[in-house]
């Protein structure tokens, strides 16, 4: 489920449609909405002769919703999937939009190994590739920070977005922005150390140490 992808687009726009055409008579008739609707491996192993596809045929659903589909893309004006498959579906829980990430088109979809979805919106809290005896790469979504004003509060979702990954090094990497440094009456004898390493020193005094 590529973002540059049509038939992703279509594909997608498609599963929809047909899910809803399948569970939605039934399920409105028990008095539920669309959020009860089963996962996608419900829908494809589904008994033609059960309870949701009784007197009605699979293959007339489908055609219906595809040419629905078709409809439909061309009515939003939408090319490919990445025009509807964004980051911004995920919205921050406390419902201030200043909380949330940007909208970015990414590629994936629940059913996939990119997994990331829009219904029941959800997404990998990190994407990691280890090798054994050799090194490991992560991603996750948003940043180091947890404080919307800074500039690491999302700068990982691009990355994450892209399926990019950054090095897990046990080694530190950059430039030194803060050093603590034990003083000298203390239990470490002023022998211990702890640096904050960023790849971003805006000024050269930010580079200080702590007696």
């Amino acid at each position: 489920m590529d973002r540059d992808s049509q038939p992703a687009l279509v594909f997608d726009r498609w599963l929809g449609l047909y899910r809803t055409a399948v569970f939605g008579p039934p399920l409105a008739a028990a008095g539920l909405d669309e959020s009860f609707q089963p996962d996608d491996r419900t829908l494809a192993s589904l008994d033609p002769d059960g309870p949701f596809l009784a007197n009605r045929s699979r293959e007339t659903l489908a055609k219906t919703a595809f040419l629905d589909a078709i409809a439909a893309i061309q009515e939003d004006e939408h090319t490919v999937y990445g025009d509807v498959n964004r980051t911004g579906s995920m919205s921050h829980p406390f419902e201030v939009g200043l909380l949330d990430y940007p909208d970015l088109a990414t590629d994936g979809a629940a059913g996939t190994l990119f997994n990331y979805r829009r219904r029941r919106p959800a997404g990998s809290s990190i994407r990691a590739i280890w090798r054994p005896g050799g090194t490991a790469e992560c991603s996750f979504p948003g940043g180091n920070v947890g404080v919307p004003f800074s500039d690491h509060y999302d700068d990982g979702l691009q990355r994450w977005a892209d399926g990019r990954y950054r090095p897990m090094d046990r080694e530190p990497s950059g430039e030194v922005r803060f050093r603590f440094t034990a003083g000298a009456d203390s239990d470490d004898g002023g022998e211990m150390e702890w640096a904050i390493i960023s790849p971003r020193v805006r000024r050269a005094s930010e580079a200080r140490s702590f007696g």
